[in-house]
């Protein structure tokens, strides 16, 4: 260090390379978001869709809000996603109204059963 260069805090005074905002929950922020992403990872390994969308986990935003993190999947995946997302709309008697259609068409989910 040359002179008039102040010497760099260690330990607990050391700052991380970004400043958190005292008081903010991010720890239970992030800890929501990763019950979250675990089960919506459950439920994509049950529809043999994990490998699809690997991507998927617990992130925080700088106001300590919990988000789970989807990432990028092909239009294929997004198709049965989209197909399995109609399917529990209109629940399992298929009561979907006029306006309610649920997608259909290739590459289009029917609802998966949970692996036993």
């Amino acid at each position: 260090m040359s002179e008039g260069q102040e010497v760099p805090p260690v330990g607990d005074a050391a700052q991380p390379a970004f400043v958190l905002e005292p008081g903010m929950p991010y720890v239970t922020g992030w800890a929501e978001a990763d019950v979250a992403a675990g089960v919506l990872r459950r439920e994509l390994a049950a529809c043999g869709l994990a490998e699809r969308v690997p991507l998927v986990r617990a992130e925080v935003t700088a106001a300590g809000v919990g988000v789970v993190e989807l990432g990028r999947v092909t239009p294929a995946t997004a198709r049965v996603l989209a197909g399995l997302l109609a399917a529990a709309r209109t629940g399992p008697a298929g009561q979907a109204g006029p306006d309610d259609q649920p997608a259909q068409g290739p590459g289009f989910a029917r609802p998966c059963s949970r692996a036993a």
